[in-house]
């Protein structure tokens, strides 16, 4: 009911100026000065600007969406344009029914880590704006790991950073507990660059790309790709 009262307020405001106007015309003396004046008082009263906007901006961030169109898509503008500015910031790839967006465990982690550096916060709170305007109950998480180390070190390790993402994503002031989180360790089994060159040498670059952790967040609706890209 608090988003409501701004609403109120306005309405209220016009029920009460327009009558006033009214009273202040007198059909039988169109050109009478004192009827102009009334007029323009009552008119200058309705428009407030200052106190129009500031009403708005109140009623805008207090609403995350309308009351009664849970899950319809119908939320309001401003939270498309976060979702969609999400979405781009993170090169998301939208999917039939899912989102998947792969962040880069040199991002998340310290070498040979496991736990969530302080500087990953910017970007999986923008994560989270993804899972609040999808409505999202669901996500999927899948550590990866390149092929230096030990297969069997590798493996727990990938899992390992899986379970420390969704830890983070369950903390204090983040998601809340209205969201199944799965996590899954694959290792060095998926890599999506070569760990060696052509010549056998190490490629620094590829083991780089397969290091990640890739989030796969289910959609309750439809996502629209936004055409526009964030400003860098």
């Amino acid at each position: 009911m608090k988003g409501l009262v701004p609403r109120v307020v306005l309405t209220v405001s016009c029920i009460f100026v327009m009558p006033r106007i009214a009273l202040g015309w007198d059909p039988a003396r169109p050109d009478d000065p004192g009827a102009h004046a009334a007029a323009q008082e009552s008119l200058a009263e309705a428009r407030q600007p200052d106190l129009l906007l500031e009403d708005i901006r109140t009623l805008h961030k207090s609403i995350r969406e309308l009351p009664g169109l849970q899950h319809t898509g119908l939320t309001l503008k401003e939270n498309i344009e976060d979702l969609q500015q999400a979405l781009a910031l993170l090169n998301a790839e939208i999917l039939a029914s899912e989102i998947r967006i792969s962040l880069s465990a040199d991002l998340l982690f310290d070498f040979d880590q496991y736990k969530v550096k302080p500087e990953a916060a910017a970007e999986l709170r923008t994560l989270i704006t993804v899972l609040r305007e999808t409505d999202s109950g669901k996500v999927r998480i899948v550590g990866h790991t390149d092929a230096l180390g030990g297969e069997a070190y590798n493996q727990r390790l990938s899992e390992q950073r899986a379970e420390s993402i969704k830890r983070w994503f369950l903390g204090p002031g983040k998601v809340g507990t209205g969201i199944v989180i799965q996590t899954i360790g694959l290792g060095e089994s998926e890599p999506v660059a070569p760990n060696l060159n052509i010549d056998g040498s190490d490629n620094v670059s590829g083991r780089a790309l397969n290091r990640r952790v890739e989030l796969f967040i289910h959609t309750q609706k439809p996502i629209t790709p936004s055409l526009t890209t964030p400003d860098n």
